[in-house]
């Protein structure tokens, strides 16, 4: 408890506090009047216990909790403009006392476990809210087992970045009720292929297609940028499905 004096504060949206602006208790610009029948109000540490139990989990602590995702500032800011959402992720991070039976679920360590769920808060900020029912969010219909295993599908390398974007607006849709996301991915043939017999295949394709050499050359010629031509080709041939960063490893070999 500290005293209240009479200010102006202002709001900082990044650090979501306010800090005191300037002073208007001998500002007589202002006519302040104290209010005779208004007391000074005196709580005791048990009352003030007591209301702190009912209070919810404040922005800052929430900050507290994520702040070794190392999120970008307007990352936090949108998922801490909706409280469902904000209570979502903060079940999702940090582990709590099941921290062991969720990393051996999803056969991960605490590091991936990291990047797994901040792939998640990226797509939640980068989503426009339209397009996202956050009462979904709040009745629990988009829970945390989803999310999670959408986004282990992204870091096997089973789904792109792209695909990943539209499953996640497929957790919102009740059409896929009760349905994980890699049997949402292989309805709408969104699974990337890894297989590396069939990737090379169509790399030997582009490879020896006469439209590539003169990217094969520049690649030759320490024009590295070049590749993007060839794995483009790549995934063009696979209408989408090869698993880039394997294409783009088969061709490098290729070139030894």
């Amino acid at each position: 408890g500290e005293r209240v004096v009479q200010e102006t504060r202002g709001w900082s949206d990044d650090k979501g506090i306010t800090t005191s602006q300037r002073s208007k208790e001998d500002a007589q610009d202002y006519r302040y009047m104290p209010d005779p029948d208004i007391p000074p109000i005196v709580l005791t540490d048990e009352e003030i216990a007591r209301v702190q139990q009912d209070v919810p989990t404040m922005p800052g602590e929430y900050r507290a909790q994520w702040q070794s995702l190392a999120l970008d500032n307007s990352v936090v800011n949108t998922v801490l403009n909706h409280q469902p959402l904000a209570v979502l992720l903060s079940d999702i991070y940090p582990l709590k006392h099941n921290a062991a039976s969720v990393l051996q679920s999803l056969g991960v360590d605490e590091s991936v476990y990291e990047r797994l769920v901040k792939r998640i808060f990226n797509w939640f900020a980068s989503t426009p809210e339209e397009l996202m029912d956050m009462s979904k969010v709040e009745s629990g219909f988009v829970g945390p087992r989803r999310l999670l295993l959408l986004s282990q599908l992204v870091e096997d390398n089973k789904v792109s970045s792209t695909g990943a974007k539209e499953l996640f607006l497929d957790l919102f849709d009740e059409q896929y009720t009760g349905k994980m996301p890699e049997a949402i991915a292989e309805a709408k043939n969104l699974l990337q292929v890894s297989d590396e017999g069939a990737i090379g295949a169509i790399v030997d394709e582009v490879m020896n297609d006469p439209a590539s050499a003169a990217s094969i050359a520049d690649i030759k010629a320490g024009k590295d940028k070049a590749i993007g031509y060839l794995v483009g080709q790549v995934m063009k041939r696979s209408r989408g499905k090869a698993n880039p960063a394997l294409a783009q490893k088969l061709i490098r070999e290729r070139l030894k």
